[in-house]
């Protein structure tokens, strides 16, 4: 897995709001990305859990054939169709990011998306489900969470070496990092590449398996 730094070209945290913003986003953290491993395709279907009002699905139905847009809230939905009423190739549902049951499995291209702490887990493995075997995802996690439980488990740890020589934030940071893995090879997917902004955010770029 490849980690890639920060380019401080966007210091504002994400999600950005306007659409010139989304774009923007687009265009310096995921395109970057997304040419790297050719996932600019225009024929693919891109699906985004946890969709918002649709502030990034003009952005993305201008590289993709499809995309599908979901979100838990029914009036953010309704937001989402309002703000994208002409885009013709942007569709969005109700659905929480860890039931897609109106997704078939095996059937997507590419998904994105913000995972936050309670629903990582689940949501990763319904990601995996809908995904095409050798289809991507790329999923962006607050590092802070996973450090929160990474400064428990070592706690102890540190308090029974004190003169180890570890740096804490150090360790924490690698402790996120493992957990992060750890959550993304629970759910049969491959981590191939992270990118860690200095927001605390890490985007990380997963494949499902040929196979699975």
């Amino acid at each position: 897995m490849t980690t890639v730094p920060d380019t401080g070209r966007i210091a504002r945290p994400w999600p950005p709001n306007p659409a010139g913003e989304a774009e923007e986003f687009v265009r310096l953290v995921c395109d970057p990305v997304w040419t790297r491993h050719r996932l600019l395709q225009s024929a693919w279907t891109l699906v985004e859990v946890g969709c918002g009002r649709g502030d990034r699905a003009r952005a993305f139905a201008g590289r993709f054939g499809l995309v599908l847009g979901f979100d838990p809230e029914a009036a953010t939905v309704d937001e989402a169709r309002r703000r994208n009423a002409d885009v013709p190739n942007a569709r969005f549902a109700v659905a929480p990011s860890e039931a897609l049951e109106v997704v078939p499995a095996d059937g997507i291209d590419f998904c994105f998306s913000s995972l936050d702490g309670a629903r990582v887990g689940a949501a990763l493995r319904e990601i995996s489900r809908i995904l095409k075997p050798g289809g991507h995802a790329q999923f962006r996690f607050e590092e802070a969470s996973f450090a929160a439980v990474a400064w428990i488990r070592l706690l102890s740890r540190w308090r029974a070496a004190a003169r180890g020589g570890v740096s804490a934030p150090g360790a924490v940071a690698a402790q996120a990092m493992a957990g992060i893995e750890r959550a993304v090879a629970s759910a049969r997917l491959d981590a191939i590449e992270v990118t860690r902004r200095r927001s605390g955010e890490l985007w990380v770029l997963a494949r499902k398996p040929l196979g699975r």
